[in-house]
């Protein structure tokens, strides 16, 4: 919402600047001006009170238990794999986010873990793609035996979630821990199965209301624009 509201003030501004006859190489220089101090100010103070509340990450341990750290540059590919271990054989001791219920099992879901009767393996992180609101697990030479598949991904809404197996849209189910289960047929072993987020009604407005209001702005802009270059002409 705040966001929108700059945008809206931005604009008033702009016709108000017109309206005055100030809308000239000084008015935009004050405009500029203006936002630029009001960035620089809101920007100092947001990192003069992270600073006060946590520091960069450095050690092994401070990855490990990241609560009230920061990332910069040289730590950002270190705690951004720490939940993808398996490749490393590393696990780090930490609940993260996840369900309570899901707690239970952390060491095999942050090791990627796919199980299904009593196979069980973890798989590495090429074999996993991230996308915009979903996530694709690329799973090969599975046992040929049916049954569910468990994945390491923690479901907190099973209404939240579409799953498709090679393209085709399946039933999920979740057990105790909370993780995605879906029903493998017999001699499917190498399969692909995408988990896709369903974004909420309220997001999609507001994502419409926003590229609107760019829309009004791009318009209104452009038609300043005009109207001066016109009036300029005179």
């Amino acid at each position: 919402m705040l966001a929108i509201i700059i945008v809206l003030l931005s604009v008033c501004a702009v016709f108000t600047l017109d309206s005055m006859k100030m809308l000239k190489i000084w008015g935009v220089s004050l405009v500029i001006m203006v936002s630029l101090i009001s960035v620089i100010v809101s920007e100092q103070s947001f990192i003069s009170n992270e600073k006060s509340m946590y520091h960069i990450a450095k050690s092994d341990k401070d990855i490990a238990n990241p609560w009230d750290k920061l990332v910069n540059s040289s730590n950002y590919n270190k705690m951004l794999s720490i939940n993808q271990t398996a490749d490393t054989n590393k696990y780090f001791i930490y609940n993260d986010y996840n369900k309570k219920s899901a707690r239970e099992n952390d060491v095999s879901i942050f090791n990627h873990e796919v199980s299904i009767g009593n196979y069980r393996k973890s798989i590495s992180n090429k074999d996993i793609e991230s996308g915009y609101q979903e996530i694709t697990y690329k799973l090969r030479e599975l046992p040929s035996d049916s049954g569910r598949l468990t994945l390491p991904f923690v479901i907190y809404d099973k209404n939240n979630y579409n799953v498709y197996l090679n393209s085709r849209k399946v039933e999920l189910y979740v057990n105790k821990y909370s993780q995605l289960q879906i029903y493998k047929g017999k001699n499917l072993q190498n399969i692909d199965v995408k988990v896709k987020y369903i974004v909420p009604m309220k997001y999609r407005v507001v994502n419409i209301v926003s590229a609107v209001i760019v829309g009004m702005n791009i318009f209104f802009i452009s038609y300043i624009s005009y109207k001066n270059k016109k009036h300029g002409n005179r």
